[in-house]
């Protein structure tokens, strides 16, 4: 009989090439003071759709990507995955011209997508009934480590070179993982034939239960929000920390970075707690209420002590990803669940892909004050559609 791939190791590895196209997204906003003028950027909302078209490929590949993987395979499919982050920051870099460089940001968001979609899909399979909670907790850290890693590196690399260091990091980092991927997870489709080849098994592409499902809409949009607010925030607060607060980007960088510090505890944590309490609604209502507070004061807290209110927004967002995607499956039922888990993702990645340029657009119109304080009605609207579900 056939070895079987060691769960821990295919948890590591789908931990670990996530986390590559978590680098890649989250490399933009700790240098985007130095990238704009140096691409003669118009300003804060052409820097912001760097940011946020990275997300574009996400809100049309979500739905039909779990199909894409029944037919070529999780192996084909994350080669194809980590190959496009090695691609795109090569394109970008290569070519000084705002258009290449947004069309080289969707390549990227196209591997992040796909890696998102295969790594849940294969930890659910390997783990089901067996601490699937903790390693899903464990899985979704991802994006935390690709801010933790930016935040602190790439102001740092762009100031000692360039930017384009910065790109060329990314892909190295993804290409390593693209070459353990080819030699070590051959084996990836033998071992999720079960769930990703039987055809009795095939998602369907709009499945009713989930689509026309309205209590699984309000949670869409609920997570929709929560992401506007937060990755509009991850994205401009090195550069509000920089420009109004007076610190070098290295060290706004670093601080920012505190908040993804305290995520990783507040992600695992709050779903053993929702586990406990019986109910993931509460603490996605409570979350949602204490980012909007956070967002209020976030303008007029004092620098010396900025520390705090940093701390205070990792803890306060990092938690929900995990909370409205354990609450979405949970909906509709098992048979659907990984349909309405793809559905999630499209609403988390439209919500990415409006999140920096409609921030961008609010600090260039109104300034960063005014910004901050349209996130408190976004927030609590978030939280008012929650009790619906």
């Amino acid at each position: 009989m056939e070895k079987r791939l060691p769960p821990v190791f295919l948890l590591l590895m789908m931990l670990m090439s996530m986390t590559a196209g978590a680098m890649a997204l989250n490399k933009v906003s700790p240098i985007i003071s130095i990238i704009i003028p140096e691409l003669n950027l118009s300003g804060s909302a052409q820097g912001g759709l760097l940011i946020s078209v990275f997300a574009v490929s996400g809100v049309f590949l979500a739905v039909p990507i779990g199909v894409i993987m029944q037919k070529f395979g999780c192996y084909k499919a994350g080669i194809f995955a980590l190959s496009a982050l090695v691609i795109g920051p090569f394109i970008g870099m290569l070519y000084m011209n705002f258009a290449v460089l947004l069309i080289s940001r969707v390549i990227e968001g196209v591997g992040l997508i796909i890696l998102t979609t295969i790594g849940p899909a294969v930890i659910a399979h390997e783990y089901k009934d067996r601490n699937l909670g903790a390693a899903m907790g464990i899985l979704m850290c991802f994006m935390i480590l690709g801010q933790i890693i930016m935040l602190n590196a790439a102001p740092r690399i762009a100031a000692f070179s360039s930017w384009k260091i910065v790109w060329m990091g990314t892909a190295a980092y993804a290409l390593i993982f693209l070459l353990l991927w080819i030699f070590m997870l051959k084996k990836l489709d033998w071992c999720m034939k079960d769930e990703m080849m039987d055809g009795e098994n095939r998602i369907q592409m709009f499945p009713k239960e989930v689509f026309l499902n309205w209590k699984l809409w309000c949670l869409g949009l609920t997570f929709m929000l929560a992401l506007i607010a937060q990755q509009g925030v991850v994205a401009f607060l090195p550069s509000y920390l920089t420009d109004v607060k007076g610190m070098p980007a290295s060290a706004a960088g670093s601080m920012v970075s505190a908040a993804a510090f305290v995520g990783i505890p507040t992600a695992i944590l709050s779903g053993i707690i929702s586990d406990r309490l019986g109910s993931r609604k509460r603490l996605i209502v409570i979350f949602m209420v204490m980012s909007s507070i956070v967002y209020a004061v976030m303008p007029i807290f004092p620098s010396s002590q900025y520390i705090l209110i940093i701390l205070l927004f990792g803890i306060s967002v990092y938690g929900i990803v995990g909370l409205c995607i354990s609450t979405a499956s949970e909906l509709v039922g098992s048979q659907n669940a990984g349909m309405a888990v793809a559905f999630m993702n499209m609403m988390q990645w439209g919500g990415i892909v409006m999140s920096s340029a409609v921030f961008g657009s609010l600090i260039d119109g109104i300034g960063y004050t005014g910004a901050f304080y349209c996130l408190v009605p976004i927030t609590i609207a978030g939280a008012l559609l929650t009790f619906i579900v």
